[in-house]
């Protein structure tokens, strides 16, 4: 609990990523946001930044056809508060989440630069922020995301070849 509860230095980005879908990628960020967001002092964001269409938010929230990353990447030079953020988010409990583009075709649209500039404004009003990646390790988005990343989280199979898989997709030694 005190290792959750401790104070971060400014953002602190957790990224959730690997090459397969269906491998509770999005499962175990919601779930780890959801702790930091219980135990944490401050405000926690998870963000759908996968894509390939996520459905982070729908999970969260249990609403279909929430949008709000592609439209924030768009209007992220005219977000000057909180209140103008929260318009591109959605909460439930003490977590906020900012919901992916629904349309496949769109969320492929996103890039680094877009990414970097999402994440900046994120990081003004909160400290714990939580990536949603997806599968897309080959995306225009990833450098954008791996760049800002402190810590990395790849989920894989419970077997020695689903766990080395997961590392070798991203690049670390298992």
């Amino acid at each position: 609990m005190a290792r959750i509860q401790r104070p971060l230095r400014g953002a602190h980005v957790t990224t959730y990523l690997c090459l397969k879908g269906g491998i509770t990628k999005t499962t175990t960020c919601i779930g780890t946001a959801l702790t930091a967001a219980q135990y944490r002092p401050e405000a926690v964001v998870a963000g759908d930044f996968n894509p390939d269409a996520g459905d982070l938010a729908e999970r969260v929230t249990g609403r279909e056809g929430l949008s709000g990353v592609n439209a924030l990447a768009e209007q992220v030079e005219h977000v000057h508060s909180i209140g103008q953020l929260s318009a591109f988010l959605e909460s439930e409990g003490r977590l906020t989440v900012l919901p992916g583009e629904p349309d496949p075709k769109l969320g492929e649209s996103l890039t680094s630069a877009q990414f970097n500039a999402v994440i900046e404004i994120l990081s003004s009003y909160y400290s714990s922020i939580h990536v949603d990646a997806g599968t897309g390790i080959t995306h225009p988005i990833m450098p954008g995301i791996l760049a800002r990343t402190d810590t990395l989280v790849v989920p894989a199979a419970y077997s020695i070849t689903g766990g080395e898989a997961g590392v070798r997709d991203v690049g670390v030694a298992a």
